[in-house]
């Protein structure tokens, strides 16, 4: 049997090369439980070699098989693109770097020292995620203030910014941290655009971020506008608090 085994982090990871031409990855938990989390096709139909050599820094296996030698990463941390899809692979390299927003290596992740919440393992299974919007839609030509509950939120220096993005404008607002995520004005009414004609709404992708950094969390919010409709029981029957002013 083809195996090598390495280490990263807390973890013990075991690398088996296959009579069918594949590298099962597997990570060890404890004692008793271990997870494949990985099946690589090296050269399908071929036996793997018991000779499996890591390199020198560990971040590649060599596999060989009686037809061909292949480099193999250990690690396609960069592959996944949401916080979901990182974790869930449990693969033991890769985690959620929540202020680059970005599926990598701890040492890639700048900020991974600083905080246990900036980069975050397959273990913890915790995303930055903003629970409710307080209120969670409002009528476009009114702007207050919006409490965003955040799960998990990095606890880092520096301001944090709210952006609302509707097709390919973004407007940004300052973010007030608090104990348990942010609150932060709507952008200016006259800077929000137009409702299209015949529809009732438009939808917001409302993130928040750091002064000079990428979004790390991310959600809907929508901007209604009651005087798009023009009759009394399309208003009362709208899916938003509309109410019909009778003169």
């Amino acid at each position: 049997t083809a195996v090598a085994a390495t280490s990263t982090g807390d973890y013990t990871v075991v690398f088996i090369g296959t009579e069918t031409g594949h590298l099962k990855k597997v990570v060890v938990e404890t004692s008793s439980i271990a997870i494949e989390y990985g099946d690589v096709k090296v050269d399908e139909g071929a036996i793997v070699n018991a000779d499996l050599h890591l390199d020198q820094k560990a971040m590649h296996l060599y596999v060989m098989t009686e037809r061909r030698v292949s480099k193999v990463k250990v690690q396609e941390c960069k592959l996944y693109k949401t916080c979901w899809d990182c974790l869930n692979r449990k693969d033991p390299y890769c985690g959620w770097c929540s202020l680059e927003n970005k599926c990598s290596l701890r040492s890639d992740c700048q900020d991974a020292a600083k905080d246990p919440l900036s980069w975050i393992s397959y273990k913890s299974g915790r995303c930055t995620t903003i629970t409710s919007v307080t209120p969670n839609q409002l009528q476009r030509t009114t702007a207050r203030t919006l409490d965003l509950a955040i799960e998990n939120l990095p606890k880092l220096p520096g301001q944090f910014l709210c952006a609302f993005t509707i097709g390919d404008k973004t407007l940004t607002t300052e973010a007030v941290k608090k104990t348990n995520g942010v609150g932060c004005i709507t952008p200016r009414t006259d800077f929000l655009p137009s409702i299209p004609a015949g529809q009732h709404n438009i939808t917001a992708k409302l993130s928040v971020r750091s002064t000079n950094g990428p979004d790390f969390v991310t959600t809907r919010f929508m901007f209604f506008d009651c005087n798009t409709y023009s009759s009394c029981t399309q208003c009362v029957s709208s899916d938003f608090p509309c109410d019909w002013c009778v003169d």
